[in-house]
């Protein structure tokens, strides 16, 4: 038989645009997702201006799965942003949850942690997704934040 096509979600605001301090961890908002099959996800960051205080400071942004909105596990995490290094940044990465994951990711314990940067885990995962991201090395004065960002999805379906 034929599969139905697929359709997309009206684009989704997962971290709404807002100036995040310098050392400081957050989870966005649970949102419960219902029979995803892919995702596109897009990230965009407004790094401060350049000066010697931000040229540390680092932006690390995942998403994150669960099945009871409780446990939660990393599966999809962007590249690190550097501050400092250019005005905008975007980012932009593909998960599919048609495509099986490696025999060694199926079975795994669970992790906000260790999914190495610029990684995606494809295959089935949990319907309420969640934004993380951390940002370290930042300004210890009372200076500007050194990021700015959002994330936003297109979550596709099948009809």
């Amino acid at each position: 038989g034929t599969r139905p096509m697929a359709y997309s979600s009206p684009t989704l605001l997962l971290l709404a645009s807002g100036a995040y301090s310098s050392s400081m961890s957050g989870l966005g908002n649970a949102f419960s997702i219902v029979a995803p099959e892919a995702a596109v996800f897009q990230v965009d960051v407004t790094v401060s201006p350049s000066s010697s205080v931000f040229t540390t400071a680092t932006l690390d942004v995942q998403l994150l799965h669960s099945i009871d909105g409780t446990n939660y596990d990393s599966f999809l995490r962007f590249p690190q942003i550097v501050g400092g290094t250019a005005a905008v940044a975007r980012q932009i990465a593909s998960w599919n949850g048609q495509v099986a994951a490696s025999s060694s990711l199926n079975m795994h314990t669970g992790s906000t942690t260790t999914l190495a940067a610029g990684s995606v885990l494809n295959g089935a995962i949990g319907s309420m997704w969640k934004v993380a991201y951390t940002i370290a090395n930042g300004p210890t004065t009372s200076q500007t934040n050194p990021f700015t960002f959002s994330v936003k999805a297109n979550v596709f379906h099948q009809s």
